[in-house]
């Protein structure tokens, strides 16, 4: 998008470029610290980890990049006729009667069945995912999200602890996932700082809309019952269900709550102030004169970059 020889957008990457700077640059400043974290986001590749894939977005440093692979192998004797036995490193395979340990040895007739332990090593960060067959072990694949950019740092410790603990423990990720959300809610409204997660919720119903509501109170009730020991049909719906059904959703929520009262917000206000300010200020002046804007608010910031035209 082109205005007074400066570009928003570099059609190239997709990332904010600030050069709007020469007409307004604080404000711009503004708008490219609010859009910065969502574009990156969204211009970054997303493959999903496959065995013997050539690119793909590491489970160790996150970076889309390209990946190395070995098979895992193991120093085995094999029979060599009468001569007795000779060593040499094979596959490793944990299917049944692939190995055999006679002694401080490990003894194999035969090369390794399937499935074949392999290793991918990333060529950004040089560090290893494990793969059983085409499954990988380690480290444990996460499906939820990451914290959106705009998390603040309390609730977002605790939302990728939970993210990281899925894996080994249902009960455990949605105890650290309620413990997110009612951390964000305080740094949201500092009005709550003093109140249970159930009456901050009991609060913001109509702020969030009943879908959000519903979902958050789901999570709130899950995260005390799997604590408590319930077995409520939510709680074994969590414990039993499907990822996708349940699990997601809840982080997906919290997410959606920071998009909503933080990032959209910032975005929003870093676009308006990019309006001349006496624009704005006759904008909000007819505004409050129809009576739908209140008396004591103004949108409006004084602009450093002294008066623009109308």
């Amino acid at each position: 998008m082109e205005e007074r020889g400066s570009r928003l957008f570099d059609g190239r990457d997709g990332a904010s470029t600030a050069t709007l700077g020469a007409t307004c640059p604080s404000a711009t400043n503004r708008l490219d610290a609010a859009l910065s974290h969502t574009l990156v986001v969204m211009s970054k590749p997303t493959i999903s980890p496959s065995l013997y894939g050539e690119r793909f977005n590491c489970p160790r440093c996150g970076a889309f990049s390209h990946q190395m692979w070995g098979n895992l192998q193991i120093e085995a004797k094999f029979p060599n006729g009468q001569r007795g036995y000779f060593t040499r490193a094979t596959d490793f395979s944990d299917a049944e009667g692939a190995f055999a340990v006679e002694g401080t040895s490990v003894h194999s007739d035969r090369d390794s069945a399937e499935p074949k332990w392999a290793y991918s090593l990333c060529s950004s960060c040089l560090q290893s995912a494990v793969w059983r067959g085409s499954v990988m072990i380690f480290p444990a694949e996460l499906t939820v999200p990451e914290a959106h950019p705009s998390m603040p740092e309390d609730a977002r410790m605790l939302y990728e602890e939970a993210r990281a603990t899925l894996p080994v423990s249902r009960r455990a990720a949605a105890a650290l996932a309620r413990a997110s959300l009612e951390s964000l809610l305080r740094e949201i409204e500092p009005g709550n700082k003093s109140k249970r997660l159930d009456e901050m919720l009991a609060t913001m119903k109509t702020r969030f809309g009943d879908d959000l509501w519903q979902l958050l109170t789901a999570l709130r009730v899950a995260g005390n019952d799997v604590l408590h020991g319930d077995r409520d049909d939510l709680v074994v719906l969590l414990l039993d269900g499907e990822a996708d059904v349940v699990i997601e959703p809840f982080f997906g929520a919290i997410n959606t709550i920071v998009d909503k009262e933080i990032a959209q917000p910032a975005r929003t206000q870093a676009l308006y102030e990019l309006i001349p300010q006496t624009k704005r200020e006759a904008a909000e002046a007819k505004a409050l004169s129809s009576g739908s804007l209140p008396e004591a608010v103004s949108l409006s910031q004084p602009s450093p970059e002294g008066p623009h035209r109308a």
